[in-house]
């Protein structure tokens, strides 16, 4: 049966080990609380996977290694520390566009698409968390795609769910403002922001970080150029970049020459 493969699998490979014990305990050393602990060792598996992969290697020697699982070794550290949690299977698809949804040939790949595990500490609210491939920054409890209502399976409880229902706003996505200032002559002087939202902060953060100088200057003049036709961007700075908790914001200044034309006897502004 394949939801008995699937939860013989999760069983399997997060079962605590006297060595995930010991990591686990040293991490969470003078937390209080199930919620804290748990936030701790999801940092410890965040920081200390330094190359990811998906065949769920032993959570032991991924850690001792610093590549492998980051789900199954999230879930073993859970696990060997008394926290309740248990691998989630997500279709990651939207019910509607999913074109398999009541398919008739059911097979384990069909439900391998989105790892999640469900965290329920005794005094806090169940946390769904996403050990992304490509996002280590990712917080705890939040989801890199946000997709809303997708078919899922949980491995410990044996049960068919559906992922949080999430709104259309908290999805990943870009919130752009800016200030202009415009001269008689059809100049203008530009002060912006350009804000990425939900797993996208996490994302971009961290390829920021791993980035030359020279590539991040060519990517924030695309980013501009394509936001306001013909802005020239004279200073910019990542606000949030080395803080781990805070949103990342780009923040920059610059000026479009020719950001009014002339028509007739008025002047028109074409973003």
């Amino acid at each position: 049966h394949v939801f008995e493969r699937l939860r013989l699998e999760a069983a399997w490979n997060s079962a605590p080990t006297p060595e995930l014990v010991e990591i686990g305990a040293r991490v969470t050393e003078g937390i209080a609380g199930e919620e804290a602990r748990a936030q701790a060792l999801h940092r410890f598996v965040n920081e200390t996977l330094d190359q990811r992969a998906w065949p769920p290697a032993a959570p032991t020697q991924a850690l001792l290694l610093r590549r492998g699982n980051p789900t199954y070794s999230f879930l073993a550290l859970l696990r060997a520390s008394g926290i309740d949690a248990e691998l989630i299977w997500s279709r990651g698809i939207t019910p509607r566009a999913d074109d398999e949804a009541q398919s008739r040939f059911v097979s384990a790949e069909r439900w391998r698409r989105q790892p999640l595990v469900l965290v329920r500490p005794q005094d806090g609210e169940p946390a769904w968390c996403e050990m992304h491939p490509t996002a280590r920054l990712l917080p705890y409890g939040e989801l890199f795609g946000q997709v809303s209502g997708a078919a899922a399976y949980a491995t410990k409880s044996d049960r068919e769910l559906v992922t949080p229902a999430i709104p259309l706003s908290n999805g990943p996505h870009f919130v752009f403002e800016a200030t202009f200032r415009v001269e008689p002559t059809g100049a203008a002087s530009v002060a912006g922001k350009v804000m990425p939202r939900a797993g996208l902060s996490s994302f971009i953060k961290e390829q920021v970080q791993k980035m030359p100088e020279s590539q991040i200057r060519a990517n924030v003049r695309g980013v501009a150029s394509q936001l306001v036709r013909g802005l020239s961007v004279k200073t910019w700075r990542f606000v949030g970049l080395d803080e781990r908790d805070q949103p990342l914001v780009l923040e920059g200044e610059g000026e479009v020459k020719a950001f009014l034309d002339r028509e007739q006897d008025a002047w028109v502004a074409r973003l």
